[in-house]
Protein backbone atom coordinates (compact mmCIF):
# COMPACT_ATOMS: atom_id res chain seq x y z
CA UNK A 1 0.00 0.00 0.00
CA UNK A 2 1.37 3.55 -0.88
CA UNK A 3 -0.09 6.80 0.94
CA UNK A 4 0.62 10.21 -0.20
CA UNK A 5 -0.57 13.17 2.07
CA UNK A 6 -0.42 16.10 -0.28
CA UNK A 7 0.77 19.34 0.91
CA UNK A 8 -1.95 21.66 -0.11
CA UNK A 9 -1.75 24.64 2.42
CA UNK A 10 -5.12 24.60 4.22
CA UNK A 11 -7.10 21.78 3.00
CA UNK A 12 -6.93 17.90 2.36
CA UNK A 13 -5.96 15.70 -0.32
CA UNK A 14 -4.73 12.18 0.75
CA UNK A 15 -4.32 9.16 -2.42
CA UNK A 16 -3.66 5.62 -1.72
CA UNK A 17 -2.79 2.87 -3.78
CA UNK A 18 -2.90 -0.83 -3.39
CA UNK A 19 -1.05 -3.33 -4.90
CA UNK A 20 -3.19 -4.44 -6.99
CA UNK A 21 -3.58 -0.99 -8.63
CA UNK A 22 -6.97 -0.29 -7.01
CA UNK A 23 -6.51 3.60 -6.64
CA UNK A 24 -8.46 5.94 -3.96
CA UNK A 25 -8.35 9.34 -3.43
CA UNK A 26 -9.75 11.61 -0.29
CA UNK A 27 -11.08 14.60 -0.97
CA UNK A 28 -9.34 16.77 -4.09
CA UNK A 29 -7.88 20.06 -1.95
CA UNK A 30 -5.17 21.63 -3.83
CA UNK A 31 -3.03 25.05 -3.32
CA UNK A 32 -2.58 27.55 -5.80
CA UNK A 33 0.64 26.55 -7.33
CA UNK A 34 0.15 22.89 -6.82
CA UNK A 35 -2.66 20.17 -7.50
CA UNK A 36 -2.16 16.76 -6.27
CA UNK A 37 -4.27 15.03 -9.28
CA UNK A 38 -1.80 16.22 -11.62
CA UNK A 39 1.13 15.16 -9.03
CA UNK A 40 -0.89 11.86 -9.76
CA UNK A 41 -1.50 11.81 -13.40
CA UNK A 42 2.30 12.39 -13.76
CA UNK A 43 3.93 10.07 -11.17
CA UNK A 44 1.43 7.38 -9.46
CA UNK A 45 -0.50 5.22 -12.33
CA UNK A 46 2.09 3.70 -14.49
CA UNK A 47 0.83 0.41 -12.73
CA UNK A 48 -2.54 1.47 -11.99
CA UNK A 49 -5.05 -1.01 -14.34
CA UNK A 50 -8.27 1.19 -15.38
CA UNK A 51 -11.34 0.48 -14.15
CA UNK A 52 -14.35 1.04 -16.72
CA UNK A 53 -11.90 3.74 -18.49
CA UNK A 54 -10.88 5.41 -15.54
CA UNK A 55 -7.47 5.50 -13.29
CA UNK A 56 -9.13 6.68 -10.00
CA UNK A 57 -10.75 3.62 -8.81
CA UNK A 58 -12.97 5.76 -6.31
CA UNK A 59 -12.98 9.08 -4.93
CA UNK A 60 -14.44 9.54 -1.59
CA UNK A 61 -15.41 13.01 -0.40
CA UNK A 62 -15.81 13.41 3.63
CA UNK A 63 -17.76 17.08 3.04
CA UNK A 64 -18.41 19.62 0.04
CA UNK A 65 -15.84 22.90 2.17
CA UNK A 66 -14.06 23.84 -0.83
CA UNK A 67 -10.37 23.49 0.99
CA UNK A 68 -11.67 19.45 0.88
CA UNK A 69 -13.05 19.85 -3.30
CA UNK A 70 -10.82 22.78 -4.86
CA UNK A 71 -9.26 20.95 -7.53
CA UNK A 72 -12.73 19.27 -8.55
CA UNK A 73 -12.30 20.52 -12.50
CA UNK A 74 -8.78 18.68 -12.76
CA UNK A 75 -10.48 15.76 -11.11
CA UNK A 76 -13.67 15.47 -13.51
CA UNK A 77 -11.38 16.17 -16.65
CA UNK A 78 -7.94 14.90 -15.98
CA UNK A 79 -8.72 12.55 -13.13
CA UNK A 80 -12.40 11.29 -13.34
CA UNK A 81 -13.31 8.03 -10.70
CA UNK A 82 -15.03 5.27 -11.43
CA UNK A 83 -16.99 5.09 -7.91
CA UNK A 84 -17.87 8.24 -5.58
CA UNK A 85 -18.77 7.99 -1.99
CA UNK A 86 -20.11 11.49 -0.92
CA UNK A 87 -23.35 12.76 1.28
CA UNK A 88 -26.14 14.43 -0.46
CA UNK A 89 -26.87 17.72 1.22
CA UNK A 90 -29.23 20.71 0.87
CA UNK A 91 -26.80 22.80 -0.60
CA UNK A 92 -27.74 25.89 0.44
CA UNK A 93 -26.69 24.68 3.86
CA UNK A 94 -23.03 24.61 2.81
CA UNK A 95 -22.89 28.13 1.72
CA UNK A 96 -22.66 30.89 4.51
CA UNK A 97 -25.21 33.33 4.53
CA UNK A 98 -24.56 36.14 2.74
CA UNK A 99 -21.85 34.89 0.82
CA UNK A 100 -20.86 35.82 -2.84
CA UNK A 101 -21.25 32.53 -5.20
CA UNK A 102 -17.88 33.81 -6.02
CA UNK A 103 -16.78 31.95 -3.06
CA UNK A 104 -18.64 28.70 -4.13
CA UNK A 105 -17.10 27.88 -7.71
CA UNK A 106 -15.95 24.92 -6.56
CA UNK A 107 -19.15 23.42 -5.12
CA UNK A 108 -20.92 25.17 -8.45
CA UNK A 109 -19.11 23.28 -10.41
CA UNK A 110 -19.18 19.45 -8.09
CA UNK A 111 -23.20 19.84 -7.11
CA UNK A 112 -23.97 18.90 -11.08
CA UNK A 113 -20.92 16.74 -11.47
CA UNK A 114 -21.75 14.38 -8.15
CA UNK A 115 -25.09 13.91 -9.17
CA UNK A 116 -24.39 11.91 -11.97
CA UNK A 117 -22.56 9.09 -9.60
CA UNK A 118 -26.28 7.67 -8.84
CA UNK A 119 -25.94 4.10 -10.38
CA UNK A 120 -24.85 1.28 -9.00
CA UNK A 121 -21.49 0.23 -9.92
CA UNK A 122 -20.79 -2.71 -12.11
CA UNK A 123 -17.03 -3.96 -11.45
CA UNK A 124 -16.28 -4.18 -7.85
CA UNK A 125 -12.80 -3.90 -7.24
CA UNK A 126 -10.28 -5.44 -6.30
CA UNK A 127 -8.39 -3.87 -3.48
CA UNK A 128 -6.29 -7.28 -2.31
CA UNK A 129 -4.80 -6.64 1.42
CA UNK A 130 -6.39 -3.31 1.33
CA UNK A 131 -9.79 -2.50 3.32
CA UNK A 132 -11.69 0.57 2.92
CA UNK A 133 -14.31 1.20 5.84
CA UNK A 134 -16.53 4.60 5.83
CA UNK A 135 -18.64 5.73 8.74
CA UNK A 136 -20.61 9.28 8.93
CA UNK A 137 -23.64 10.09 11.12
CA UNK A 138 -26.90 10.67 10.48
CA UNK A 139 -28.74 13.71 9.80
CA UNK A 140 -30.44 13.79 12.71
CA UNK A 141 -27.48 13.21 14.77
CA UNK A 142 -25.17 15.57 13.12
CA UNK A 143 -27.98 18.28 14.46
CA UNK A 144 -28.12 17.19 17.35
CA UNK A 145 -24.34 16.89 18.14
CA UNK A 146 -23.88 20.77 17.06
CA UNK A 147 -26.16 22.31 14.00
CA UNK A 148 -23.88 24.90 14.14
CA UNK A 149 -20.79 22.91 12.75
CA UNK A 150 -23.33 20.35 10.64
CA UNK A 151 -21.39 20.24 7.33
CA UNK A 152 -17.81 19.74 9.45
CA UNK A 153 -19.71 16.98 11.84
CA UNK A 154 -21.17 15.09 8.30
CA UNK A 155 -17.54 14.60 7.53
CA UNK A 156 -17.22 10.65 6.32
CA UNK A 157 -14.83 9.57 8.90
CA UNK A 158 -12.55 6.78 6.42
CA UNK A 159 -10.58 3.57 8.42
CA UNK A 160 -8.08 1.89 5.77
CA UNK A 161 -6.87 -1.17 7.46
CA UNK A 162 -3.76 -2.68 5.44
CA UNK A 163 -3.59 -6.80 6.47
CA UNK A 164 -0.01 -7.89 6.09
CA UNK A 165 1.36 -10.91 6.88
CA UNK A 166 3.01 -9.62 10.07
CA UNK A 167 1.72 -6.48 11.20
CA UNK A 168 -1.70 -4.56 10.56
CA UNK A 169 -1.69 -1.05 9.56
CA UNK A 170 -4.73 1.10 10.12
CA UNK A 171 -5.06 4.61 9.08
CA UNK A 172 -7.60 7.00 10.02
CA UNK A 173 -9.01 10.17 7.90
CA UNK A 174 -11.18 12.59 9.95
CA UNK A 175 -11.98 14.74 7.46
CA UNK A 176 -13.38 18.01 9.17
CA UNK A 177 -15.09 16.13 12.21
CA UNK A 178 -15.98 18.83 15.19
CA UNK A 179 -15.21 16.93 18.91
CA UNK A 180 -18.99 16.99 19.00
CA UNK A 181 -19.55 14.71 15.99
CA UNK A 182 -17.01 12.57 17.20
CA UNK A 183 -18.47 11.98 20.47
CA UNK A 184 -21.89 11.46 19.38
CA UNK A 185 -20.09 8.89 16.36
CA UNK A 186 -18.54 6.51 19.49
CA UNK A 187 -22.27 6.61 21.13
CA UNK A 188 -24.47 6.01 18.42
CA UNK A 189 -22.07 3.26 16.27
CA UNK A 190 -20.32 1.11 18.21
CA UNK A 191 -19.00 -0.81 15.18
CA UNK A 192 -17.59 1.96 14.75
CA UNK A 193 -15.82 2.44 18.05
CA UNK A 194 -14.90 -1.24 17.93
CA UNK A 195 -13.02 -0.60 14.53
CA UNK A 196 -10.93 1.51 15.96
CA UNK A 197 -8.78 -0.32 18.18
CA UNK A 198 -5.47 -0.21 16.77
CA UNK A 199 -5.33 2.41 14.47
CA UNK A 200 -1.36 2.98 13.79
CA UNK A 201 -1.80 6.63 11.68
CA UNK A 202 -4.14 9.18 12.47
CA UNK A 203 -4.83 12.12 9.38
CA UNK A 204 -5.72 14.45 12.19
CA UNK A 205 -9.43 15.88 11.63
CA UNK A 206 -10.22 19.87 11.04
CA UNK A 207 -6.37 19.95 10.06
CA UNK A 208 -5.39 19.37 13.80
CA UNK A 209 -7.35 21.96 15.14
CA UNK A 210 -8.41 21.83 18.60
CA UNK A 211 -12.13 22.25 17.47
CA UNK A 212 -11.56 18.55 16.16
CA UNK A 213 -9.60 17.11 19.00
CA UNK A 214 -11.31 14.46 20.93
CA UNK A 215 -10.11 12.27 23.70
CA UNK A 216 -13.18 9.66 23.31
CA UNK A 217 -11.49 9.25 19.78
CA UNK A 218 -8.15 8.12 21.30
CA UNK A 219 -9.88 6.19 24.38
CA UNK A 220 -11.34 3.82 21.61
CA UNK A 221 -8.31 3.81 19.64
CA UNK A 222 -6.94 2.05 22.99
CA UNK A 223 -3.06 2.53 21.94
CA UNK A 224 -1.58 5.53 20.70
CA UNK A 225 -1.18 5.92 17.01
CA UNK A 226 2.84 5.76 15.81
CA UNK A 227 2.01 9.38 14.60
CA UNK A 228 -0.77 11.99 14.10
CA UNK A 229 -0.71 13.03 10.70
CA UNK A 230 -1.63 17.12 10.15
CA UNK A 231 -2.78 18.77 6.75
CA UNK A 232 -2.56 22.38 7.75
CA UNK A 233 -0.87 25.88 6.36
CA UNK A 234 1.47 28.21 7.58
CA UNK A 235 0.51 30.70 10.71
CA UNK A 236 -2.68 28.17 11.66
CA UNK A 237 -2.41 29.36 15.30
CA UNK A 238 -5.40 26.67 15.80
CA UNK A 239 -3.64 23.88 15.43
CA UNK A 240 -3.57 21.92 18.59
CA UNK A 241 0.44 20.41 19.05
CA UNK A 242 0.85 19.91 22.37
CA UNK A 243 -2.61 17.25 23.12
CA UNK A 244 -1.61 15.57 19.03
CA UNK A 245 1.80 15.20 20.26
CA UNK A 246 1.11 13.74 23.55
CA UNK A 247 -1.50 10.87 22.11
CA UNK A 248 1.03 9.24 19.89
CA UNK A 249 3.34 6.73 20.32
CA UNK A 250 6.22 8.34 18.56
CA UNK A 251 8.17 6.70 15.56
CA UNK A 252 12.08 6.93 15.22
CA UNK A 253 13.38 8.71 12.09
CA UNK A 254 16.84 8.30 13.18
CA UNK A 255 19.10 7.75 16.27
CA UNK A 256 17.53 10.46 18.50
CA UNK A 257 14.90 11.56 16.45
CA UNK A 258 11.47 10.37 17.36
CA UNK A 259 8.83 12.17 15.64
CA UNK A 260 4.64 12.21 17.18
CA UNK A 261 3.73 14.29 14.60
CA UNK A 262 4.03 15.24 10.80
CA UNK A 263 2.50 18.07 9.63
CA UNK A 264 1.97 19.37 6.31
CA UNK A 265 3.22 23.06 7.42
CA UNK A 266 6.45 21.54 8.13
CA UNK A 267 7.25 18.48 6.53
CA UNK A 268 5.33 19.27 3.39
CA UNK A 269 4.04 15.79 1.54
CA UNK A 270 4.14 13.06 3.44
CA UNK A 271 4.39 9.08 1.83
CA UNK A 272 3.58 5.92 3.71
CA UNK A 273 4.80 2.56 2.37
CA UNK A 274 3.72 -0.26 3.48
CA UNK A 275 5.17 -4.16 1.98
CA UNK A 276 3.22 -7.30 2.00
CA UNK A 277 4.12 -7.76 5.49
CA UNK A 278 2.91 -4.83 6.80
CA UNK A 279 6.18 -2.58 7.65
CA UNK A 280 5.15 0.61 6.68
CA UNK A 281 8.30 3.33 5.89
CA UNK A 282 7.35 6.61 6.39
CA UNK A 283 9.25 9.94 5.02
CA UNK A 284 8.35 13.11 3.55
CA UNK A 285 9.36 16.03 0.98
CA UNK A 286 8.40 19.37 -0.37
CA UNK A 287 7.07 18.63 -3.61
CA UNK A 288 8.01 21.70 -6.45
CA UNK A 289 5.45 23.34 -7.92
CA UNK A 290 3.53 21.92 -10.60
CA UNK A 291 0.49 24.72 -11.67
CA UNK A 292 0.66 28.14 -11.94
CA UNK A 293 -0.89 30.23 -9.39
CA UNK A 294 -4.28 31.82 -10.87
CA UNK A 295 -3.10 35.44 -9.20
CA UNK A 296 0.12 35.21 -11.41
CA UNK A 297 -1.69 34.84 -14.53
CA UNK A 298 -4.23 37.15 -14.07
CA UNK A 299 -0.89 39.69 -13.39
CA UNK A 300 0.29 38.27 -16.52
CA UNK A 301 -2.65 38.90 -18.61
CA UNK A 302 -2.99 42.58 -17.34
CA UNK A 303 0.41 43.17 -18.39
CA UNK A 304 -0.03 41.98 -21.89
CA UNK A 305 1.14 38.42 -21.75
Amino acid sequence: MRVILFDVGHGFCAFLKSSTGCTLLIDCGCSETFSPIKYIRENELSDVAPIGGKYLTKLIITHPHDDHIKDIDRVISELPPYLLLRAKFNWKDVKAPGSNESDYESLNTYIPWQDKYNAAPTIQPNWGQMHIRPFSLTQSLVAGADNSKAVNNSSYAVIVTFAGSKWKQKLLFGGDMETSGWESLLEANPQFKAELAGTTFYFASHHGHASGFSSALFDAMGTKPHLNLISVTTKDESVDNSRYSSNSGGLSFGPGDVRYTLTTRTHGSIFLNTDPTGHTVVSHEHLPDNIESKYVTSYLKALGF
